[in-house]
């Protein structure tokens, strides 16, 4: 008669440990909210660090490339530089040695290459700058599935200078975009980032001859790519309060 009770105890404890169907429906539904809440989030953190090293990584790219480039044929104040699409391919044909590249594109065919909206914007989604330059731009694919846009920026110089002078203040020889992903649309700040190619050396744009002022950041994602390099996130897509003087990312 004991053996029968103990078995009985044992019965009723297993009974009360087990769960319930609703109860079991009901953590689920608890895990899925949670996790759709979550997902997303981590996802796309792990997006942006995907960005910020392939950023980084062009960088190191072009800043070595160009460097070649300048060692072989000298400044492109030099070149003899005018803003068209001949000199623009000139002034690839310089970089071409020293890339690893999949695919190039022609002027007028930048959609092969990545490239396909007429217009860029701001990763905030105000309007941006146009690609004006559209029949004297080179697209070109780096062997890590980069898309590079390259055009001449300032061939003529201020004052009568050579293009591309050491003493020229404001523009830069020629600027390149970098595309970091597959999708539709150009957004500055956000899959595009943008390079400048002075006199003697490439910049990312945010940084060198002006200084640093992360309004310019907030108002211009162009402007965003030293922050990238330096910083090595992309808070400035989560809030607005950055600066380079204090708040380098949104936790701080």
């Amino acid at each position: 008669m004991q053996a029968h009770a103990t078995h009985l105890t044992h019965f009723t404890h297993a009974k009360r440990a087990a769960f319930t169907l609703a109860e079991v429906l009901i953590t689920l539904g608890i895990i899925g909210v949670v996790a759709a809440m979550t997902i997303p989030t981590l996802i796309s953190s792990y997006k942006e660090k995907q960005t910020v090293v392939k950023v980084q990584k062009a960088f190191s790219v072009f800043k070595n490339v160009y460097q070649y480039t300048l060692y072989e044929y000298g400044t492109p104040d030099k070149w003899n530089l005018h803003i068209s699409a001949e000199d623009t391919q000139k002034f690839f044909d310089k970089l071409k040695p020293y890339l690893r590249l999949t695919k190039e594109c022609g002027f007028n065919n930048r959609e092969e290459c990545g490239y396909t909206d007429e217009y860029f914007i701001n990763f905030d989604g105000s309007s941006s700058i146009s690609n004006i330059h559209n029949g004297f731009t080179k697209v070109f694919v780096l062997s890590d599935g980069t898309s590079v846009l390259l055009y001449i920026h300032h061939a003529d110089g201020p004052s009568g200078n050579p293009g591309c002078a050491e003493n020229d203040n404001y523009f830069p020889c020629a600027e390149i975009d970098i595309k970091t992903d597959s999708s539709k649309k150009q957004i500055y700040g956000k899959n595009v980032f943008s390079f400048r190619l002075e006199h003697d050396r490439i910049v990312p744009y945010g940084s060198g001859k002006f200084g640093k002022d992360m309004s310019k950041c907030y108002g211009d994602g162009r402007y965003c790519t030293a922050w990238v390099i330096e910083n090595k996130n992309m808070d400035y897509l989560h809030c607005d309060d950055l600066s380079w003087n204090g708040k380098h990312k949104c936790s701080d």
